[in-house]
């Protein structure tokens, strides 16, 4: 029996089914956060995972699995990397839209438009070339995420840089020189 075969791989479609794609299932600084939502990133964390169990299983015979330590303190198996992977990054997404909205820091028209040029070039990698938005969805839906999670996430690192220009401005005019060299000294102790 190859080593790709000792690999226990999660039934991500088994797991999705277990709650409605509309459930919240947690909340961050008073956001909503739907199951749907959650699992496309429980299914993302989850791929890379699966893909580095089967790069060491390959490469170098080592087969590996969800319940085993990831660190050799033991502190974490893979499984509960993804978790906290997951929650993590949604975390981030929160703060990065929490942060836009408090400051009313807004997506320019440049913006827009690189994101759409993003998506036509996504649509066409992941579809081919003269495929639909129809098509482009079954694609989505194939890998768990909705369309709406999939915008925001195209939105999130456009709306990340305009919280970046907004606190320190394009290119850190906005950071005097003694909180510079502050924060190059805290960096330089840690």
């Amino acid at each position: 029996m190859g080593s790709e075969m000792c690999i226990r791989d999660r039934d991500y479609d088994a797991i999705y089914a277990t709650h409605d794609k509309d459930e919240i299932v947690m909340t961050i600084n008073g956001r909503d956060v739907t199951w749907a939502d959650y699992f496309y990133m429980l299914f993302s964390q989850g791929q890379q995972v699966t893909n580095y169990f089967q790069s060491m299983a390959n490469y170098y015979g080592i087969v590996q699995n969800w319940d085993d330590a990831m660190e050799e303190d033991g502190s974490i198996t893979y499984a509960q990397y993804v978790l906290e992977s997951a929650e993590s990054s949604l975390k981030q997404f929160e703060a990065i839209e929490g942060f836009a909205e408090e400051n009313n820091v807004m997506l320019t028209q440049q913006n827009l438009d690189d994101i759409e040029a993003q998506h036509q070039e996504m649509l066409v990698a992941a579809c081919g070339e003269g495929a639909s938005e129809e098509d482009f969805d079954a694609y989505l839906e194939k890998i768990y995420m909705s369309r709406a999670f999939y915008d925001r996430m195209n939105r999130m690192n456009h709306l990340y840089q305009q919280n970046f220009v907004q606190l320190y401005g394009e290119n850190g005019e906005l950071v005097g020189d003694e909180a510079a060299m502050k924060y190059l000294t805290d960096c330089l102790l840690y």
